[in-house]
């Protein structure tokens, strides 16, 4: 999934919240602000882009159960492997952006990646989601700790 501009811009306002609530001040004599990636992990807090991410998959986790056949018909999965979502075609326009186009490419990645799930779906989707964000340097945020890997 694409980081959008408007998720930027609340994510801006995530990290100024964050550093109220955890009264994190710049250091004396620094005019940088102090770096919210090392809260957001260990206070195990999703940004804004991984909530948008888990509320997604939880979403096709939940139609993927349902036996009603007009809801459960939105989605379709592969015969061969139950964990494939199937992408339908679509215009680039819509990809990223409509629910029926992205979704199932969201859900595709986070299986192909993450092939083993013990416990819950939503405590291993969760893990994962906090896993891709503390990736990399703990002080730096980077546009692979918004995303996905596809």
């Amino acid at each position: 999934a694409v980081v959008s501009t408007q998720s930027t811009g609340i994510f801006k306002v995530q990290k100024n919240a964050l550093r109220s609530l955890f009264d994190l001040k710049r250091s004396a004599g620094s005019l940088c602000r102090p770096g919210t990636k090392q809260t957001f992990c260990n206070s195990s807090l999703l940004t804004v882009h991984h909530l948008y991410h888990y509320a997604v998959l939880s979403e096709v986790h939940r139609i993927r159960g349902l036996s009603d056949p007009v809801i459960a018909g939105l989605m379709h999965f592969s015969a061969r492997k139950p964990n494939l979502a199937i992408i339908p075609k679509g215009t680039p326009k819509y990809l990223d952006t409509n629910f029926l186009f992205m979704a199932p490419r969201l859900w595709n990645s986070h299986h192909r990646n993450s092939p083993s799930m013990p416990g819950s779906f939503t405590s291993w989707t969760k893990l994962r989601l906090l896993e891709v964000q503390g990736a990399g340097d703990p002080q730096v945020w980077n546009s692979s700790n918004l995303t996905l890997p596809t």
